[in-house]
C-alpha cells in the first residue's frame, strides 16, 4: 500500500514538473485571423467616420451594449455602454465640439488561438475641437453574434 502511494506521488510530481516547465516557455504570439483583423479595422474605421459625422450613437455601436463594458481613462473606470455614451454626450454635446477623430491602428491580434477575443492598440487624435488632444488606446474585443465589439477600452491622453 505504501509502495503504491509512493509510486502515485512520484508520478504526480513528474507530471506537475513537466507541465510547469512547459508553462514557463515563452509563447509565440498567436497569429491573427486575416478576416478578423480586417473586420476589426473596419469597426474602427466606422467609429472614426461616425465620430467625424457627429454621430455619437453610431460611434457607440462599436461597443458591447452591456453593463459590463468598461471604459478606462485617467478619470477612472466607467462601466456600461449607456454610462459611456452619457459621458461622451456631456463632453461632446455637438458635432463642433467633437472635432475630427483619427485612429492610427498599430497592432491587432488574437488573445489565444481559436479565441473569440482580440486586442487592438494604437494612437488617437482629435483636432478642431475645444477638447482637442491625442494619446493612446488599447482595446479588448469580443466576437458577439458574429460581430466584433469592444468590451474594454483603455484610453489615455498625452501630457499637454
Amino acid at each position: 500500500m505504501i509502495r503504491s502511494l509512493r509510486l502515485i506521488f512520484i508520478l504526480v510530481a513528474v507530471v506537475a514538473y513537466v507541465f510547469n516547465i512547459k508553462s514557463k516557455r515563452p509563447q509565440a504570439p498567436v497569429p491573427p485571423n486575416a478576416t478578423d483583423v480586417q473586420n476589426i479595422k473596419l469597426l474602427l474605421q466606422q467609429q472614426q467616420q461616425d465620430w467625424n459625422n457627429g454621430n455619437l450613437a453610431g460611434f457607440m455601436e462599436g461597443y458591447w451594449q452591456d453593463d459590463s463594458m468598461r471604459f478606462i481613462s485617467s478619470k477612472g473606470t466607467r462601466y456600461g455602454h449607456s454610462n459611456t455614451l452619457k459621458a461622451y454626450q456631456k463632453h461632446y454635446p455637438s458635432k463642433a465640439a467633437m472635432g475630427q477623430l483619427k485612429f492610427d491602428l498599430e497592432q491587432v491580434g488574437a488573445l489565444a488561438e481559436g479565441s473569440s477575443l482580440a486586442m487592438a492598440s494604437g494612437r488617437w487624435e482629435i483636432t478642431g475641437s475645444p477638447e482637442a488632444g491625442r494619446g493612446y488606446f488599447s482595446l479588448i474585443l469580443k466576437q458577439i453574434n458574429g460581430s466584433w465589439k469592444i468590451i474594454a477600452d483603455h484610453t489615455w491622453a498625452d501630457a499637454p
